[in-house]
Protein backbone atom coordinates (compact mmCIF):
# COMPACT_ATOMS: atom_id res chain seq x y z
CA UNK A 1 0.00 0.00 0.00
CA UNK A 2 1.44 3.39 -0.96
CA UNK A 3 1.77 5.50 1.91
CA UNK A 4 0.03 9.08 2.20
CA UNK A 5 2.97 11.27 1.39
CA UNK A 6 4.26 8.64 -1.74
CA UNK A 7 2.49 11.76 -3.92
CA UNK A 8 3.94 14.95 -2.11
CA UNK A 9 7.31 13.01 -2.25
CA UNK A 10 7.55 12.54 -6.33
CA UNK A 11 5.82 15.95 -6.74
CA UNK A 12 8.83 17.52 -4.75
CA UNK A 13 11.17 14.92 -6.31
CA UNK A 14 9.70 16.43 -9.52
CA UNK A 15 10.10 20.21 -8.21
CA UNK A 16 14.11 19.59 -7.41
CA UNK A 17 15.02 17.82 -10.51
CA UNK A 18 13.87 20.29 -13.02
CA UNK A 19 15.47 22.82 -9.98
CA UNK A 20 18.55 21.31 -11.02
CA UNK A 21 18.42 21.30 -14.87
CA UNK A 22 16.85 24.49 -15.03
CA UNK A 23 20.36 25.90 -13.53
CA UNK A 24 22.81 23.67 -15.60
CA UNK A 25 24.49 24.22 -18.94
CA UNK A 26 24.48 23.75 -21.56
CA UNK A 27 21.15 25.14 -23.02
CA UNK A 28 18.59 23.46 -25.49
CA UNK A 29 17.67 26.33 -27.72
CA UNK A 30 15.20 24.04 -29.24
CA UNK A 31 12.77 24.13 -26.13
CA UNK A 32 13.80 27.94 -25.46
CA UNK A 33 14.61 29.54 -29.01
CA UNK A 34 13.77 32.87 -28.14
CA UNK A 35 16.82 34.33 -26.32
CA UNK A 36 16.46 37.71 -25.26
CA UNK A 37 19.54 39.75 -23.92
CA UNK A 38 19.14 41.74 -20.44
CA UNK A 39 21.80 44.11 -18.90
CA UNK A 40 24.49 46.53 -19.07
CA UNK A 41 26.87 48.11 -21.51
CA UNK A 42 28.81 44.84 -22.25
CA UNK A 43 25.43 43.02 -23.68
CA UNK A 44 24.95 46.13 -25.41
CA UNK A 45 27.73 46.58 -27.63
CA UNK A 46 27.79 43.24 -28.58
CA UNK A 47 25.13 43.65 -31.50
CA UNK A 48 27.48 46.12 -32.91
CA UNK A 49 29.87 42.92 -34.26
CA UNK A 50 27.77 39.95 -33.93
CA UNK A 51 29.65 37.38 -33.21
CA UNK A 52 27.67 35.72 -30.48
CA UNK A 53 24.45 35.42 -32.70
CA UNK A 54 26.54 34.20 -35.39
CA UNK A 55 27.68 31.03 -33.01
CA UNK A 56 24.22 30.33 -31.81
CA UNK A 57 22.74 30.44 -35.38
CA UNK A 58 25.10 27.68 -36.39
CA UNK A 59 25.71 25.64 -34.04
CA UNK A 60 22.08 25.31 -33.36
CA UNK A 61 20.89 25.94 -37.18
CA UNK A 62 17.30 23.13 -35.71
CA UNK A 63 15.97 25.74 -33.14
CA UNK A 64 14.78 28.79 -34.73
CA UNK A 65 16.25 30.51 -33.08
CA UNK A 66 15.07 34.24 -32.81
CA UNK A 67 17.24 36.65 -30.46
CA UNK A 68 17.06 40.42 -29.31
CA UNK A 69 19.12 42.37 -27.45
CA UNK A 70 17.56 44.52 -24.76
CA UNK A 71 20.78 45.94 -23.05
CA UNK A 72 21.61 49.96 -22.43
CA UNK A 73 24.29 51.20 -20.91
CA UNK A 74 24.13 51.69 -17.18
CA UNK A 75 21.38 49.48 -16.78
CA UNK A 76 21.31 46.73 -13.30
CA UNK A 77 19.23 44.04 -12.44
CA UNK A 78 16.54 46.46 -10.74
CA UNK A 79 17.56 49.75 -12.24
CA UNK A 80 16.49 50.55 -16.46
CA UNK A 81 15.76 53.88 -16.96
CA UNK A 82 14.49 55.02 -19.93
CA UNK A 83 13.48 58.94 -21.36
CA UNK A 84 10.14 57.44 -21.93
CA UNK A 85 9.31 55.24 -19.30
CA UNK A 86 7.23 56.46 -16.17
CA UNK A 87 9.12 53.87 -13.67
CA UNK A 88 12.67 53.35 -13.90
CA UNK A 89 12.45 50.67 -12.13
CA UNK A 90 12.04 47.16 -13.39
CA UNK A 91 9.95 45.26 -10.85
CA UNK A 92 8.38 45.76 -7.79
CA UNK A 93 10.56 46.83 -5.19
CA UNK A 94 13.71 47.74 -6.72
CA UNK A 95 13.80 50.79 -5.82
CA UNK A 96 14.69 49.80 -2.33
CA UNK A 97 18.25 48.97 -3.93
CA UNK A 98 18.48 52.44 -5.17
CA UNK A 99 16.86 54.88 -2.83
CA UNK A 100 19.24 57.72 -3.83
CA UNK A 101 18.06 57.05 -7.62
CA UNK A 102 14.49 57.27 -6.57
CA UNK A 103 15.24 60.50 -4.68
CA UNK A 104 17.13 62.46 -6.89
CA UNK A 105 15.94 65.02 -9.48
CA UNK A 106 16.85 66.86 -12.73
CA UNK A 107 16.29 70.61 -12.82
CA UNK A 108 13.09 69.93 -14.34
CA UNK A 109 12.04 68.20 -11.50
CA UNK A 110 11.93 64.43 -13.10
CA UNK A 111 15.67 62.86 -11.99
CA UNK A 112 15.52 59.25 -13.70
CA UNK A 113 11.72 59.13 -14.11
CA UNK A 114 10.89 59.33 -18.06
CA UNK A 115 7.59 60.51 -18.91
CA UNK A 116 5.63 58.65 -22.09
CA UNK A 117 4.80 55.10 -23.00
CA UNK A 118 7.80 53.21 -23.36
CA UNK A 119 7.31 49.62 -22.47
CA UNK A 120 8.37 48.40 -19.23
CA UNK A 121 11.09 45.55 -19.32
CA UNK A 122 8.69 43.10 -18.15
CA UNK A 123 5.96 44.10 -21.23
CA UNK A 124 9.57 43.71 -23.44
CA UNK A 125 10.13 40.51 -22.43
CA UNK A 126 6.48 39.21 -23.08
CA UNK A 127 5.87 40.72 -26.62
CA UNK A 128 9.30 39.23 -27.34
CA UNK A 129 7.76 35.66 -25.76
CA UNK A 130 11.31 35.24 -23.77
CA UNK A 131 12.23 31.28 -23.66
CA UNK A 132 16.09 31.93 -22.41
CA UNK A 133 17.11 35.20 -21.01
CA UNK A 134 20.74 36.05 -20.60
CA UNK A 135 21.66 38.61 -17.90
CA UNK A 136 24.80 41.06 -17.62
CA UNK A 137 25.13 42.64 -14.42
CA UNK A 138 28.09 43.73 -12.20
CA UNK A 139 30.22 46.10 -13.92
CA UNK A 140 28.67 49.49 -13.12
CA UNK A 141 27.74 47.97 -9.60
CA UNK A 142 31.20 47.40 -8.48
CA UNK A 143 32.49 50.80 -8.43
CA UNK A 144 30.14 50.36 -5.27
CA UNK A 145 33.07 48.63 -3.89
CA UNK A 146 33.31 46.11 -1.09
CA UNK A 147 30.23 48.45 0.94
CA UNK A 148 28.21 47.35 -2.30
CA UNK A 149 28.08 43.74 -2.50
CA UNK A 150 25.56 42.84 0.11
CA UNK A 151 23.29 45.41 -1.90
CA UNK A 152 23.93 44.41 -5.36
CA UNK A 153 23.58 40.07 -3.93
CA UNK A 154 20.30 41.40 -3.02
CA UNK A 155 19.41 43.05 -6.08
CA UNK A 156 20.12 40.33 -7.92
CA UNK A 157 18.33 37.87 -6.32
CA UNK A 158 15.14 39.61 -6.09
CA UNK A 159 15.86 40.22 -9.74
CA UNK A 160 15.93 36.05 -10.32
CA UNK A 161 12.68 35.66 -7.95
CA UNK A 162 10.88 37.86 -9.72
CA UNK A 163 11.54 37.11 -13.28
CA UNK A 164 11.41 33.08 -12.36
CA UNK A 165 7.54 33.90 -11.67
CA UNK A 166 6.83 35.18 -14.90
CA UNK A 167 5.80 33.53 -17.69
CA UNK A 168 7.19 35.74 -20.59
CA UNK A 169 6.22 32.61 -23.48
CA UNK A 170 2.49 32.36 -21.90
CA UNK A 171 3.91 28.54 -21.05
CA UNK A 172 7.16 28.34 -18.80
CA UNK A 173 9.61 30.64 -16.97
CA UNK A 174 12.35 31.20 -18.87
CA UNK A 175 15.88 29.70 -18.33
CA UNK A 176 18.06 32.60 -16.71
CA UNK A 177 21.67 32.82 -17.30
CA UNK A 178 23.61 35.33 -15.32
CA UNK A 179 26.93 36.68 -17.14
CA UNK A 180 29.36 38.15 -14.87
CA UNK A 181 31.87 41.25 -15.78
CA UNK A 182 34.97 40.82 -17.84
CA UNK A 183 37.96 41.71 -16.37
CA UNK A 184 39.58 45.57 -17.00
CA UNK A 185 42.44 45.38 -19.41
CA UNK A 186 45.58 46.94 -18.20
CA UNK A 187 47.15 47.40 -21.54
CA UNK A 188 44.40 49.80 -23.15
CA UNK A 189 43.68 51.57 -19.97
CA UNK A 190 43.24 55.90 -21.01
CA UNK A 191 45.44 57.14 -17.82
CA UNK A 192 48.32 55.97 -15.51
CA UNK A 193 46.37 57.32 -12.60
CA UNK A 194 43.99 54.12 -13.16
CA UNK A 195 44.53 51.79 -10.18
CA UNK A 196 44.09 48.47 -12.17
CA UNK A 197 44.58 46.31 -9.56
CA UNK A 198 41.76 47.48 -7.44
CA UNK A 199 39.00 48.04 -10.62
CA UNK A 200 40.24 43.97 -11.16
CA UNK A 201 39.92 42.92 -7.13
CA UNK A 202 35.87 44.81 -7.29
CA UNK A 203 34.71 42.93 -10.35
CA UNK A 204 36.35 39.89 -8.99
CA UNK A 205 34.48 40.54 -6.18
CA UNK A 206 31.24 40.82 -7.81
CA UNK A 207 31.57 38.23 -10.17
CA UNK A 208 31.90 35.88 -7.32
CA UNK A 209 28.68 37.38 -5.61
CA UNK A 210 26.76 36.80 -8.78
CA UNK A 211 28.09 32.95 -8.56
CA UNK A 212 27.22 33.00 -4.67
CA UNK A 213 23.48 33.99 -6.20
CA UNK A 214 22.87 31.97 -8.94
CA UNK A 215 23.99 28.35 -6.73
CA UNK A 216 21.32 29.95 -3.76
CA UNK A 217 18.13 31.08 -6.35
CA UNK A 218 19.95 27.86 -8.38
CA UNK A 219 19.81 29.51 -12.04
CA UNK A 220 22.67 29.68 -14.79
CA UNK A 221 26.16 31.45 -14.36
CA UNK A 222 28.98 32.06 -16.86
CA UNK A 223 32.45 33.81 -15.40
CA UNK A 224 33.92 35.99 -18.06
CA UNK A 225 36.39 37.45 -15.61
CA UNK A 226 38.26 34.96 -15.43
CA UNK A 227 38.96 34.11 -19.02
CA UNK A 228 39.16 37.43 -20.16
CA UNK A 229 41.64 38.40 -17.05
CA UNK A 230 43.58 35.43 -19.29
CA UNK A 231 43.60 36.88 -22.75
CA UNK A 232 44.49 40.29 -22.10
CA UNK A 233 47.52 39.03 -20.29
CA UNK A 234 48.41 36.71 -23.26
CA UNK A 235 47.18 37.76 -26.61
CA UNK A 236 49.40 39.27 -29.36
CA UNK A 237 47.11 42.49 -29.93
CA UNK A 238 45.02 44.78 -28.05
CA UNK A 239 41.08 43.26 -27.17
CA UNK A 240 39.93 46.92 -26.05
CA UNK A 241 39.70 50.08 -27.01
CA UNK A 242 40.09 51.74 -22.97
CA UNK A 243 40.67 48.45 -20.62
CA UNK A 244 36.84 47.81 -20.37
CA UNK A 245 35.13 48.10 -24.24
CA UNK A 246 35.94 45.38 -26.38
CA UNK A 247 36.86 45.82 -29.94
CA UNK A 248 36.25 43.64 -32.43
CA UNK A 249 38.77 41.00 -31.53
CA UNK A 250 37.39 41.34 -28.12
CA UNK A 251 33.91 40.62 -28.70
CA UNK A 252 34.81 37.41 -30.88
CA UNK A 253 36.62 36.30 -28.25
CA UNK A 254 33.92 36.87 -25.65
CA UNK A 255 31.02 35.37 -28.57
CA UNK A 256 33.03 32.17 -28.46
CA UNK A 257 33.49 31.67 -25.03
CA UNK A 258 29.96 32.57 -23.89
CA UNK A 259 28.16 30.55 -27.12
CA UNK A 260 30.50 27.31 -26.28
CA UNK A 261 29.14 28.05 -22.65
CA UNK A 262 25.76 28.27 -23.54
CA UNK A 263 25.41 25.77 -26.03
CA UNK A 264 28.26 23.05 -25.19
CA UNK A 265 29.51 23.18 -28.94
CA UNK A 266 32.85 25.76 -30.33
CA UNK A 267 32.92 27.29 -33.42
CA UNK A 268 34.88 28.99 -35.61
CA UNK A 269 33.60 31.71 -37.37
CA UNK A 270 35.57 31.68 -40.93
CA UNK A 271 33.40 28.96 -42.87
CA UNK A 272 31.62 30.65 -46.44
CA UNK A 273 27.89 29.72 -44.79
CA UNK A 274 29.56 31.38 -41.41
CA UNK A 275 30.39 34.50 -43.42
CA UNK A 276 27.29 34.85 -44.58
CA UNK A 277 25.08 34.14 -41.14
CA UNK A 278 26.91 36.62 -39.25
CA UNK A 279 26.96 39.81 -42.01
CA UNK A 280 22.87 38.89 -41.94
CA UNK A 281 22.70 39.02 -38.24
CA UNK A 282 24.72 42.69 -38.45
CA UNK A 283 22.20 43.35 -41.05
CA UNK A 284 19.00 42.11 -38.78
CA UNK A 285 21.01 44.26 -35.65
CA UNK A 286 21.20 47.70 -37.44
CA UNK A 287 17.66 46.90 -38.40
CA UNK A 288 16.42 46.32 -34.29
CA UNK A 289 18.31 49.34 -33.12
CA UNK A 290 16.62 51.35 -35.18
CA UNK A 291 13.51 49.74 -33.66
CA UNK A 292 14.08 49.30 -30.00
CA UNK A 293 16.12 52.64 -29.91
CA UNK A 294 14.87 54.60 -32.42
CA UNK A 295 16.36 57.90 -33.04
CA UNK A 296 14.90 60.77 -31.06
CA UNK A 297 12.43 58.43 -29.34
CA UNK A 298 10.89 61.68 -27.57
CA UNK A 299 8.53 62.38 -30.31
CA UNK A 300 7.71 58.54 -30.79
CA UNK A 301 7.56 57.55 -27.55
CA UNK A 302 7.69 60.23 -25.00
CA UNK A 303 6.78 63.49 -24.01
CA UNK A 304 6.79 65.37 -27.66
CA UNK A 305 4.62 62.11 -29.23
CA UNK A 306 1.48 64.19 -29.73
CA UNK A 307 1.07 65.20 -31.88
CA UNK A 308 2.63 64.25 -35.03
CA UNK A 309 4.32 60.89 -33.55
CA UNK A 310 0.67 59.28 -33.85
CA UNK A 311 0.52 60.11 -37.36
CA UNK A 312 3.94 58.93 -38.78
CA UNK A 313 5.90 56.83 -36.25
CA UNK A 314 3.26 53.64 -35.59
CA UNK A 315 3.65 52.66 -39.30
CA UNK A 316 7.18 52.87 -39.55
CA UNK A 317 7.72 50.79 -36.43
CA UNK A 318 5.17 48.13 -37.90
CA UNK A 319 7.32 48.39 -41.38
CA UNK A 320 10.07 47.41 -38.83
CA UNK A 321 9.04 44.43 -36.52
CA UNK A 322 7.88 42.83 -39.80
CA UNK A 323 11.30 43.75 -41.85
CA UNK A 324 13.03 42.21 -38.66
CA UNK A 325 10.66 38.85 -38.74
CA UNK A 326 11.94 38.50 -42.30
CA UNK A 327 15.11 39.10 -41.12
CA UNK A 328 14.99 35.88 -38.43
CA UNK A 329 13.52 33.73 -41.32
CA UNK A 330 16.92 34.55 -43.78
CA UNK A 331 19.23 33.97 -40.63
CA UNK A 332 17.60 30.63 -40.43
CA UNK A 333 17.37 29.59 -43.65
CA UNK A 334 21.02 30.41 -44.20
CA UNK A 335 21.70 28.17 -40.89
CA UNK A 336 19.77 25.41 -42.20
CA UNK A 337 21.29 25.94 -46.22
CA UNK A 338 17.75 26.44 -47.27
CA UNK A 339 16.45 29.42 -49.69
CA UNK A 340 14.87 32.53 -48.68
CA UNK A 341 14.23 35.59 -50.85
CA UNK A 342 14.73 38.16 -48.42
CA UNK A 343 13.76 41.02 -51.27
CA UNK A 344 10.67 39.29 -52.24
CA UNK A 345 9.60 39.10 -48.44
CA UNK A 346 10.49 42.93 -47.80
CA UNK A 347 8.24 43.96 -50.74
CA UNK A 348 5.43 42.31 -48.85
CA UNK A 349 5.89 44.26 -46.09
CA UNK A 350 3.28 46.94 -44.79
CA UNK A 351 3.53 50.34 -46.93
CA UNK A 352 4.41 53.30 -45.17
CA UNK A 353 1.62 55.95 -45.89
CA UNK A 354 2.47 59.32 -47.61
CA UNK A 355 3.28 62.14 -44.61
CA UNK A 356 2.00 65.34 -45.76
CA UNK A 357 4.88 68.19 -45.21
CA UNK A 358 3.26 71.14 -42.72
CA UNK A 359 6.13 73.35 -45.13
CA UNK A 360 5.04 76.09 -46.62
CA UNK A 361 7.13 77.72 -49.64
CA UNK A 362 8.26 81.00 -49.58
CA UNK A 363 11.28 83.12 -50.99
CA UNK A 364 12.51 82.77 -47.58
CA UNK A 365 12.11 79.15 -46.80
CA UNK A 366 12.57 78.04 -50.54
CA UNK A 367 11.27 75.10 -52.44
CA UNK A 368 10.32 71.45 -51.64
CA UNK A 369 12.54 69.89 -54.49
CA UNK A 370 15.63 68.32 -52.07
CA UNK A 371 18.64 67.93 -53.75
CA UNK A 372 21.48 65.11 -53.31
CA UNK A 373 24.97 64.80 -54.06
CA UNK A 374 27.01 66.16 -57.34
CA UNK A 375 23.17 68.32 -57.91
CA UNK A 376 23.50 70.07 -54.24
CA UNK A 377 27.17 70.85 -54.71
CA UNK A 378 26.54 72.51 -57.82
CA UNK A 379 24.08 75.03 -55.70
CA UNK A 380 27.00 75.81 -53.51
CA UNK A 381 28.74 79.18 -54.02
CA UNK A 382 31.77 79.86 -52.19
CA UNK A 383 34.35 82.13 -51.83
CA UNK A 384 37.44 82.08 -53.85
CA UNK A 385 39.46 79.16 -52.64
CA UNK A 386 37.22 77.60 -50.81
CA UNK A 387 36.17 73.93 -51.64
CA UNK A 388 33.75 71.04 -50.82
Amino acid sequence: MKSKYTHLICALALYFNQSVEASSLPIDLKENPNVTLIGNGLGSRMQLFGFFETSLYSTQPAANIRFRNLCDDGNTAGFRPHSARNNPFAFKGAQSFHPQLSEQKDRWGSGHTGKGNFKTPDSWLTELKTDTLIAFFGYNEAFSGEAGLTNFKEEVAAFVKHTKNQRYNAKSAPEIVLVSPIAFDPSTQPSADIDTASYNKNLELYTKALKEVSVKEEVAFVDLFAPSKKWFQAAPRMLTSNGFQLNQDGYEKLSQELSTRLTGQNLKLDSTTTKKIHTAVLDKNWLWSNYYKIPNGVHVFGQRHKPFGPKNYPFELQKLEEMLDNRDDAINALAQKKRFDLKAADARTSPLPEVKTNFKTSRKNGSKTYLYGEDALKEFHLPKDFQM
